[in-house]
């Protein structure tokens, strides 16, 4: 298990332009694989048990310069593709999309939006105030 996994993160070395990026790109998803909580940076470095103030270095990683989104992403089909784990129907990437809306109070919250709530319940109002969390994911088959 350890070598597949080893063999897979070494095809995502070309995306980083540097080799200490891409080590914490290691260090992160070995993280989010062992991790037993949803607490983002601060269960990867529990986990881990990595030193507390490595937290603002782990952060600085997801703003870093050395990486662009979309090359990770490229690079993640074309492995996925490669080892035959994704269901494709004419050629195309079978891909499943969802969202959900969480509701805050402050108003002056970083990203807070006007968001329309969908629901058919009278008792909602029709827009809050909050955030808008996004995923999307592959359909993996074997």
């Amino acid at each position: 298990m350890f070598q597949l996994i080893n063999s897979i993160l070494h095809e995502f070395f070309s995306c980083f332009k540097r080799i200490k990026s891409w080590q914490w790109f290691v260090v992160l998803i070995m993280g989010f694989m062992l991790r037993s909580d949803h607490r983002g940076v601060t269960s990867v470095i529990s986990s881990l048990r990595l030193k507390p103030t490595l937290y603002h270095t782990m952060l600085h990683f997801f703003r870093s310069n050395a990486y662009t989104v979309k090359d990770l992403y490229n690079k993640w089909i074309k492995v996925a593709v490669k080892r035959g784990t994704i269901m494709q129907i004419a050629g195309r990437v079978l891909l499943l999309g969802d969202h959900s809306k969480v509701s805050k109070e402050g108003l002056r919250m970083p990203n807070i939006q006007i968001l329309h709530q969908e629901s058919e319940n009278s008792g909602k109002s029709a827009f809050i105030s909050g955030h808008n969390y996004g995923q999307v994911s592959a359909v993996i088959t074997n």
